[in-house]
């Protein structure tokens, strides 16, 4: 898709006024000024990325051919040789990485800009899901005319909604080869600014960085009903976060210890909703979190664990690999040894944040590692006796292990270390999973410790994972998550009557094993 020439961008833009986002509030905001970058500075950052690519990340090639990396870049480099603003460059560097398939490498928008977004209205003012292509509304602003939960978004400002989902798919990273996690992401990914739509939704529609004082919106609301048409303010970020949602879905940036649920279903069966793994903005034990559950299981004589993994990207790999040794009874191993493409970045690390100890990550010791045999590939991977990290040890289970049936609850949304969770404990053939095929890697993400890569023109940040976390597991299709046991994909029906087709499957089977990938009858 073209823009609008930069000149015509950039005056349209400056003349443009945001209006409240509120009602009652009839101050005027400022427009954002987007920011046009000369082809020396757009070129330099350009560069400096793939430098940063091509030394650091171990999956640059795993699903995409080095010829096709490569023209990538080239048509980057042609489109850098002149002139470019802040938006178009975020959203031909999103295109590019997103062809790398790997749900950890993507890009933040810079800083003012995303400042802005906070505050600005720059979201629309409603949650929706994807079905079949089709913006199928989940919540809306409360405090506008209400759409309808389950009615269609046909078209915002005179463009097809259909299309827009199409068009901006394309910059949706996603982990090889799960094509289902895409939609997924599209329409609830809070590790960028909102729903990967919303976060994206500027760089492709420009007019959207300054949204008028109202959408156009068509809407179908439902079979036979009349078409309609509303005109709805749009929200900043902040306001997008506070959309209500159905009751016990876990807000944004939800964290791993406030949002956990264990509810009795009868007598013997219970079900655990665990939302998220992330468990670093404000870490705790996982041992502190989960004890208490598994003791309670334990005496109330639970047979049947359900465990709700529905919406769970993943988070931090202690809340995971904690999970498996309350539910494996053996010791485990969780990582095969961890390998990078290099372990000295050079001039790099000045472009570079992250967490940790930062001679440990730029200076590490290369007793630590052992360059790789031209057969096994290039780089390196730890030695994991010297190294000790817990994932590449072997790991104890609990003594509130849980002896009984377990089954997992899984959708597209899965990815990360959620889906090494569900793959360690299908390949330990300890549990059946019901739902759909869940996004990231069963045999491991290229994820790890993430470089922020800040490119000094454009300000927009580069996440450069560095770490290849290969999975202890025997059986995985490269390329692909995990299949479920009983596949059952919930319709707009089920969605719209809060239907939970997925646990009805779940709670009517009574044999641990399916095979794996039949699907479900309603």
């Amino acid at each position: 898709m073209r823009l609008p020439p930069i000149c015509l961008l950039a005056l349209a833009l400056l003349v443009s006024a945001v209006s409240a986002a509120r009602a009652g509030d009839t101050a005027p905001r400022a427009a954002y000024a987007v920011r046009v970058l000369d082809a020396a500075a757009a070129q330099a950052d350009v560069a400096l990325m793939r430098r940063a690519l091509q030394t650091a990340h171990p999956g640059l090639t795993r699903y995409t051919p080095q010829a096709q990396i490569d023209a990538a870049f080239a048509a980057l480099e042609a489109r850098v040789r002149e002139p470019i603003d802040e938006l178009s460059l975020y959203r031909e560097i999103s295109l590019l990485l997103a062809q790398i398939r790997c749900d950890h490498t993507k890009a933040e928008w810079p800083p003012a800009l995303r400042r802005w977004r906070e505050d600005a209205p720059s979201h629309l003012p409603w949650r929706f899901e994807v079905f079949d292509g089709r913006m199928i509304v989940a919540a809306s602003d409360p405090a506008q005319r209400a759409i309808a939960r389950g009615s269609e978004i046909i078209s915002i400002n005179g463009l097809p909604a259909a299309q827009m989902l199409k068009t901006m798919a394309a910059a949706v990273s996603i982990d090889g080869f799960t094509e289902a996690s895409r939609s997924a992401k599209l329409a609830d990914d809070s590790d960028l600014m909102g729903s990967d739509f919303d976060n994206h939704l500027p760089a492709f529609y420009p007019t959207f960085i300054d949204l008028p004082g109202e959408l156009l919106v068509r809407v179908q609301p439902g079979p036979g009903g009349a078409m309609q048409e509303h005109r709805l303010r749009p929200l900043s970020f902040k306001q997008w976060r506070d959309l209500p949602l159905d009751p016990g879905t876990a807000p944004v940036r939800a964290e791993f210890h406030k949002t956990l649920r264990l509810d009795r279903i009868d007598a013997t069966t219970m079900r655990l909703t665990i939302p998220t793994f992330v468990n670093y903005r404000n870490p705790v034990a996982p041992t502190s979190v989960y004890d208490p559950i598994f003791r309670r299981l334990r005496d109330e004589g639970v047979q049947h664990l359900v465990i709700d993994l529905r919406g769970n990207g993943g988070g931090s790999g202690d809340a995971t690999i904690a999970l498996a040794a309350y539910l494996l009874d053996q010791p485990f191993l969780w990582n095969l040894p961890i390998r990078m493409k290099a372990v000295r970045f050079g001039d790099l690390e000045r472009h570079i944040e992250t967490w940790g100890n930062t001679d440990e990550i730029f200076r590490r010791p290369l007793e630590q590692v052992r360059a790789l045999l031209p057969s096994e590939g290039s780089g390196f991977e730890f030695l994991p006796q010297i190294v000790g990290w817990p994932e590449m040890l072997p790991t104890t289970p609990s003594p509130l292990r849980f002896g009984g049936r377990v089954t997992l609850l899984t959708d597209a949304r899965n990815g990360s270390g959620t889906t090494m969770l569900v793959a360690k404990l299908v390949d330990e053939k300890r549990v059946q999973v019901v739902g759909q095929a869940t996004g990231g890697s069963a045999e491991g993400p290229t994820a790890g410790r993430i470089f922020m890569l800040k490119l000094p023109a454009s300000g927009i940040t580069v996440r450069v994972p560095n770490m290849f976390n290969r999975m202890a597991v025997k059986n995985f299709r490269p390329g692909l998550g995990v299949l479920p046991d009983l596949a059952v994909a919930p319709s707009v029906e089920d969605f719209v009557s809060r239907r939970d087709r997925v646990l009805e499957v779940a709670l009517a089977v009574r044999a641990n094993h399916t095979p794996r990938g039949e699907a479900a009858k309603p």
